[in-house]
């Protein structure tokens, strides 16, 4: 049982990487990201072999192993759970609604800024997301400080409402 936890874990951590990736974004159409694959795949295909060498091999991806598009096509029914998401600061969610539909994302946990006074403001925003999408997001606030004796109050406020709490 713990084998497949540890797999299941596996296959978020590459999920999301993919997704994030650099080219991977909601700008992106489905069309544009096969065309980039296949071009990729066929300019590999034709890069001869290296001979052996004294640098350290680079991080390859394995012909075995499925690609994105594949993993969503195999486990997308699961329903994929973006856990840990700062995208409340500056309202960047919006622009990743496209892309989690798209990627089958059940489920963002909506953090903003942390450490920060800032908090307070991205707090508002996590909740307006989760106002504007209540199945889609899960709102998370960290906009109190734990060495201020008020903060309780903040935080008892936060709860009641609604929100989720993460205690750095």
């Amino acid at each position: 049982m713990l084998g497949f936890y540890k797999k299941s874990l596996l296959i978020i951590a590459v999920c999301c990487a993919v997704v994030t990736a650099p080219g991977c974004n909601a700008e992106q159409s489905d069309n544009e990201l096969e065309k980039e694959t296949a071009a990729t795949a066929t300019a590999e295909a034709a890069t001869p072999e290296p001979t052996a060498s004294t640098e350290a091999p680079a991080t390859e991806r394995s012909a075995d192993l499925p690609d994105f598009a594949q993993l969503v096509v195999i486990y997308g029914g699961l329903g994929l759970v973006d856990a840990h998401n700062h995208d409340a600061s500056g309202k960047q969610y919006q622009r990743m609604e496209e892309s989690w539909s798209r990627y089958k994302v059940r489920n963002i946990v909506l953090f903003g800024d942390a450490s920060d006074h800032s908090a307070i403001m991205t707090d508002f925003f996590s909740w307006d997301a989760y106002q504007s999408n209540l199945d889609l997001y899960i709102p998370y606030f960290l906009g109190f400080d734990l060495h201020d004796p008020e903060c309780v109050n903040v935080i008892k406020d936060n709860l009641e409402k609604g929100y989720s709490v993460w205690a750095r």
